[in-house]
């Protein structure tokens, strides 16, 4: 993968969320979660399509393994409502 943005893990801040160019084709996105091995080295593996998250969620959800809640919570950060009630993307600085 060709990181193109990550941010600690809410889960484990010494691990991160990474997003990038995927390892398979260069072309699409995908995304992992990254924890490092004791050298300081990113571990391998993890890696998959930004596109296969919301079935992701779906089965993790339906499995009783996540909460609806929180992944609402997640994307009500990401989003932010302007004037006309249309959300709109929000983008860290």
């Amino acid at each position: 993968m060709q990181t193109t943005y990550s941010e600690p893990a809410v889960i484990n801040p010494q691990s991160e969320i990474r997003l990038g160019r995927s390892s398979w084709d260069g072309q699409r996105f995908s995304i992992k979660y990254t924890w490092f091995t004791s050298t300081g080295a990113a571990a391998r593996g993890g890696e998959v399509p930004v596109e296969s998250l919301p079935q992701m969620i779906k089965v993790a959800i339906e499995q009783g393994r996540l909460e609806a809640a929180d992944c609402l919570d997640a994307i009500a950060q990401a989003i932010r409502w302007d004037g006309w009630g249309v959300p709109a993307i929000h983008r860290p600085d």
